[in-house]
């Protein structure tokens, strides 16, 4: 069963679809990787998450994160961007509270789950403003200087 069920889920699947198509479209070689990996990690994470226990850990959910943190770290420590790096710490976090619902169960579902959403958020919105970024930088290489 997909985890595609509230209004708020369906915008979250529409916003990380948007922006990874724009950093496929727009971006350099970086964004476009890092784009086409949340991307990929985006549509396998429904197909991992166990609906029937959400309060529960999510092992599998968790085990899909892992190859996107380490695509994010590869590019953050081989290019020459900045948005890698945030998209790293924001993506790490999320995974620290996957963590943290195993190691303290006493933490809340409402935090763990508006946690892991604001995480997830705030590391497509580096992809973002780092594929804006390097399409502004192109099109100031291709545009003469006005003046």
């Amino acid at each position: 069963m997909l985890v595609f069920d509230t209004p708020r889920q369906w915008f979250a699947l529409a916003f990380a679809v948007i922006a990874c198509g724009y950093a496929l479209w727009k971006g350099g070689k970086p964004e476009r990787i890092g784009g086409a990996a949340m991307l990929l990690a985006w549509i396998i994470q429904p197909f991992a998450v166990d609906t029937k226990a959400w309060l529960n850990p999510q092992y599998a959910a968790f085990a899909t994160d892992v190859p996107l943190l380490a695509v994010l770290v590869w590019l953050a420590l081989r290019g020459d961007r900045w948005w890698p790096m945030w998209a790293v710490a924001f993506h790490f976090l999320g995974m620290v509270m996957a963590i943290i619902i195993v190691v303290d169960p006493r933490v809340r579902p409402l935090a763990y789950m508006t946690a892991l959403g604001m995480w997830s958020y705030l590391t497509v919105i580096a992809l973002v403003v780092g594929t804006w970024r390097e399409a502004r930088r192109r099109r100031r290489l291709v545009e003469p200087e006005r003046g």
